[in-house]
This record gives structure tokens, sequence and C-alpha cells, in this order.
């Protein structure tokens, strides 16, 4: 006896799959608040660029929310494939409010400075300073500032984060 589903049942059940997820990813999104989504990006702004060992590294300013600007690093190898991988290199949240983007270069006591691998590996590698984070610190206390800023604007944190990392 043949147990498999038909073409026409296994069919229905994708569509039925497809409908459920685009309905829970609309949910997901709205309980994060009321994101800038019909901002258009402008292009990136060029600050400075800097030559290092075995990479170029450009200072850019982003236009990501139209809420504020995003500082972020450009770290383009010397040594790369064309067209080149790219990473986007997302720094960690654990309470080094000051650290940001630069973590890319200058690393930490438990985490090495990663610059030196992305270059060797030819990665063209983004990083961004998140809300609260870097250049986007706004008060002395960034625990408070962080937990003030997304209240403020009436989104969550989460939703706020995640809009500007991808």
């Amino acid at each position: 006896m043949n147990t498999s589903a038909s073409p026409d049942a296994s069919r229905a059940s994708s569509d039925e799959f497809a409908i459920y997820q685009e309905r829970r990813r609309w949910e997901l999104w709205n309980l994060l608040g009321d994101l800038p989504w019909q901002h258009e990006p402008g292009p990136p702004r060029l600050i400075s660029t800097e030559k290092h060992e075995g990479f170029t590294l450009e200072r850019l300013e982003l236009d990501l929310n139209g809420v504020e600007p995003v500082p972020a690093l450009l770290l383009v190898p010397d040594r790369r494939q064309t067209p080149a991988p790219g990473l986007l290199f997302i720094h960690w949240h654990g309470g080094m409010y000051d650290l940001g983007k630069e973590q890319l270069l200058r690393g930490a006591a438990a985490q090495p400075a990663y610059a030196p691998v992305c270059a060797e590996k030819g990665l063209v590698t983004l990083a961004i300073d998140s809300w609260c984070f870097g250049e986007r610190k706004h008060e002395a206390d960034g625990h408070t500032g962080e937990e003030d800023a997304f209240k403020l604007m009436g989104v969550a944190r989460a939703g706020a984060l995640g809009h500007d990392d991808v």
C-alpha cells in the first residue's frame, strides 16, 4: 500500500504552510513596534580612509533608519577575490557601550580583534555601531541610555537593533 501523499495534497499543505509563515512573520514584525519601513536609505558618506597592514579601512556614515546617522567601518582586504565574499560583523552587547564597531579592530579581553583574520581570509567586512553603542552612545551610562532610548522611540529593543543590522 502506498502511504505517500498525492502531489495535490502535498502542494496544498505547502501553500497552507506558506500562508501560516507569512501571518506569523507579520505578527512578529508588529510586536517589534513602529519601525521606519518607509525610509529609503541614502548613500553612504565616506568620513575617512586608513591604511592598515593587509587592508584598507573606510570610516563611513550610513543612513539606515532616518532617525540618526549610523557610524560604520568597512574593511577592504588588500588580497581578495572578485567578487569578494562579505561579512556583517555585529559587535557584542555585553555592557561595553564604548566599544561598539571598534571591537572589530580592538577586540577585548575575552576575544581578539577579528580585523586581521577577516583581511587574511579576504572578507570584505562591515561593522556598525548598534543603537546606544560606540558613537551612538548618547548617555554617559550606556545601560540607562539603552533602556530609555527604545522607550522614547516607542519600539521594541530587538526591533530597532534588528532593523539596523539587516
